[in-house]
């Protein structure tokens, strides 16, 4: 289970000690383009970059030691990997805080949604022909599997997409609710 620094939390600025490629999940990492700031749902920063975080994970959970936030520099939104970054006094908190990752009394800053919606839309409509990221199928369906492996919080496609009748296959698939 990771260690997360107790001082971050939804709000902090935090900068980035090293590049964050090598926490990414390894079937991502391999396909991360030379300069990303976002890849697949992730921020890949390097060392000094600013991120302010919206949302820390959960500890216990699948998303402790993760945090989601936005590149200062360039807007985009992603998950981070909280080791691979500190908080500052000059960015946020002052130092020695002790506050914890999520306090239950804490309102829980939820990740940006309709941007992650975009990023799924855009993989699964216009699909790369050459290294798709997610198997779509000639009637635009993609397994429930693949996405998951895309997706580093696979809990958020409830709310992205809405899950559509088990085919004659037997496999659950997801699509796009169109509205």
């Amino acid at each position: 289970m990771a260690r997360v620094q107790l001082d971050i939390r939804p709000g902090s600025r935090v900068k980035a000690l090293r590049s964050t490629k090598e926490d990414l999940p390894s079937d991502i990492r391999a396909s991360v383009p030379k300069s990303p700031s976002e890849h697949h749902g992730y921020l890949v920063l390097e060392a000094g970059e600013i991120v302010e975080v919206q949302y820390v994970g959960t500890p216990g959970t699948d998303d402790d030691g993760w945090g989601y936030g936005v590149h200062e520099g360039t807007g985009q939104k992603g998950w981070l990997s909280l080791q691979a970054v500190e908080a500052s006094p000059h960015f946020g908190y002052p130092q020695g805080s002790t506050a914890v990752a999520r306090p239950a009394t804490m309102r829980r800053h939820e990740p940006d949604i309709e941007g992650l919606s975009r990023i799924l839309i855009k993989i699964l409509r216009y699909p790369d022909p050459v290294n798709p990221t997610v198997r779509v199928d000639k009637n635009g369906w993609a397994s429930v599997a693949d996405i998951k492996k895309f997706l580093h919080h696979p809990d958020l496609l409830e709310r992205v997409v809405a899950e559509s009748i088990k085919l004659k296959d037997g496999e659950s698939r997801f699509e796009f609710d169109s509205t």
